[in-house]
């Protein structure tokens, strides 16, 4: 188990480290070496965790679908098991057809320099941009992501706005597997 991640859940989910290392990978190949200086202890942290990915590979994936909320600091705000998949799709339309493009962090994205063919973003321009105005324009360091995995693979993910997080929580308070009652224990929270 990696350090220094402390999620209590309310039932095991062994697939949940190597998510989160395949998580730390996507957002590395999005971002490549073009973090920006003030980001230093998250870039170790995403690169740490990235290089985990197969020592915490579980051996074998559970059938179906497991769905997260991941902050833009890798905060896990909900984990949900779906075996069928009816939940993953209703997550993931509800999430797209109600995210607005006023609720990007730096829009859309396409804008904002050239890209490579894999829509990942030209590092080379990241840098020179992080360089002259001391942030990456990226949204997956803006926000939280709904994020959708079906056994070793990344299914889906997208943008997530905080009403969205908020809403998707309140629907979702007794089915998440993560057990705020032990997190609101720890004497930081008292």
């Amino acid at each position: 188990m990696p350090v220094n991640y402390w999620l209590p859940l309310k039932k095991p989910v062994p697939e949940f480290y190597y998510d989160l290392a395949t998580w730390c990978e996507h957002l590395l190949a999005i971002i490549g070496p073009s973090f920006p200086p003030y980001l230093k202890k998250f870039e170790e942290e995403v690169r740490n965790r990235a290089a985990q990915k197969e020592n915490v590979r579980p051996p074998f994936f559970s059938e179906g679908f497991r769905i997260y909320i991941f902050d833009h600091r890798l905060g896990t705000q909900l984990v949900l098991l779906d075996p069928t998949g009816k939940t993953a799709q209703w997550c993931h339309r509800f999430v797209h057809g109600n995210f607005r493009v006023d609720q990007y962090v730096y829009g859309d994205g396409e804008l904002i320099g050239p890209q490579i063919p894999c829509e990942h973003w030209d590092h080379a321009f990241l840098k020179e941009f992080i360089n002259s105005y001391g942030f990456a324009p990226i949204d997956e360091l803006g926000h939280s992501w709904l994020v959708v995995f079906e056994g070793d693979s990344l299914d889906r993910w997208r943008p997530i706005a905080p009403w969205q997080v908020a809403f998707l929580l309140m629907k979702f308070r007794n089915k998440t597997l993560i057990n705020w009652s032990e997190i609101l224990k720890d004497s930081r929270y008292k």
